[in-house]
């Protein structure tokens, strides 16, 4: 863990949403629990945009959706 791999991932991946498919934002959305995920958007300059209440079903839980959001 912590070798930047997330980090690198998103980058990556902003790079050829805006080179190639020319798009101007890009969403995503995380568990609450998932908390190295989180970072990881706020770490790259995504905002949180909402959460949404009990959106997601795990293990017998209703768990709240983060929705993170970056105008590339």
């Amino acid at each position: 863990w912590n070798k930047n791999i997330g980090t690198t991932v998103i980058k990556k991946t902003l790079e050829i949403c805006k080179k190639k498919h020319k798009l101007k934002k890009i969403n995503a959305g995380v568990s609450e629990l998932n908390i190295s995920s989180q970072k990881i958007l706020i770490k790259n300059n995504f905002k949180l945009e909402g959460v949404f209440k009990k959106q997601i079903y795990f293990k017998n839980r209703r768990l709240n959706l983060f929705q993170y959001g970056k105008i590339i």
